[in-house]
């Protein structure tokens, strides 16, 4: 290990398209990076398009958008973290509030679906939810089974809304050592991502229970994949994060390899990672978008074709028993089945 030629700060953009230029798979991975967050950009204005073009205009149309966003993001402010290495922390803490609007945005996309508080305390009452839950209390079955209550929902919210608190002022702590250029620096970078993890965990727990009570009265609006983008977002963010710059702090898999020192390279690694796994998660979710809309479709084919029948059937029927009528009155119309009603964006009370 070098540590001579290693400063504490990170290089410039210029310094870091040199070093790009200089080795032929850090090229390829940077250009690839850039192609995918591109493609990431694109591919979330064909879903919004389609969305907007499909379902019309509600709040809950447009929190599903400000959601979907959370991948360009994250992909295009952690492609500037790996071109403009000291603006890593603040394209980080860019990524960190939007997770924050978003992480309150799900808490109340949750609560339009049932049409308002009050209406999930209806719609859940009676039934008993168990707090032995992924990640904390998996194992912990010994834990009570508690009512979906205003207080417990409450505490529930405020468990996830405490992660949209503690993240970015961790980030704008790390920011403010930076750029103050502490020489321990790396050091309390290592625990604040500690204490972003360990929040981001607990906000995972409050969110998988409230998950685990609506996923059975919200399976038509496709909670589920839902709540697992969000959880892959909080979860695999954050342990990386940890993970990689753990790794620098005891610099044995990332020593200092000049101009990058080890929580620079720590932090590119983290970023690029960041810009392919945004993509991935962004394609599945638009596959099974694409998959669910073709069953859905489908299943009304086979209920129109169901309805029709149904219908037929009747009219024989209604012809049958009317056999002794004049001829001018055996011709029967055909029974008019009223359509079925259309399922509201909302439960309802």
């Amino acid at each position: 290990m070098n540590e001579t030629h290693c400063s504490d700060e990170a290089p410039t953009s210029e310094e870091m398209i040199q070093v790009i230029r200089s080795r032929n798979d850090i090229w390829i991975s940077v250009l690839i990076g850039g192609i995918l967050s591109i493609l990431t950009v694109l591919l979330f204005i064909e879903i919004v398009y389609n969305i907007t073009r499909r379902q019309f205009y509600s709040a809950s149309r447009t929190i599903i958008i400000v959601l979907l966003a959370i991948y360009p993001v994250s992909s295009v402010t952690s492609f500037m973290g790996v071109i403009i290495p000291r603006a890593s922390l603040v394209a980080n803490l860019t990524a960190s509030f939007y997770y924050c609007i978003c992480l309150y945005l799900f808490v109340v996309l949750v609560i339009d679906y049932y049409d308002g508080v009050d209406c999930m305390q209806d719609k859940l009452k009676g039934r008993h939810i168990s707090l032995a839950r992924p990640p904390i209390a998996c194992c912990c079955f010994c834990l009570p089974r508690i009512e979906m209550t205003r207080n417990n929902f409450h505490n529930l919210r405020l468990g996830i809304l405490q992660n949209a608190i503690v993240r970015p002022a961790s980030l704008f702590i790390a920011a403010t050592l930076w750029a103050d250029g502490t020489t321990k620096a790396v050091e309390a970078y290592l625990y604040i991502n500690a204490i972003t993890m360990i929040s981001s965990v607990f906000a995972v727990y409050s969110l998988a229970v409230i998950y685990n009570a609506s996923k059975i009265p919200l399976k038509d609006f496709m909670i589920t994949p839902k709540f697992i983008a969000m959880k892959l977002v909080m979860l695999v963010g954050n342990t990386q994060h940890f993970i990689l710059s753990l790794l620098a702090y005891i610099e044995v898999i990332l020593p200092c390899n000049p101009p990058l020192n080890t929580q620079t390279r720590a932090n590119t690694i983290y970023n690029m990672l960041i810009t392919y796994e945004t993509f991935i998660m962004l394609l599945l979710g638009r596959i099974f978008i694409y998959i669910w809309r073709e069953k859905q479709q489908s299943s009304s084919e086979s209920l129109d074709r169901m309805t029709e029948a149904v219908a037929i059937t009747e009219t024989k029927t209604c012809c049958n028993q009317k056999v002794g009528l004049s001829k001018s009155q055996e011709n029967c119309a055909m029974i008019e089945i009223p359509p079925e009603e259309t399922p509201e964006n909302k439960l309802g009370c």
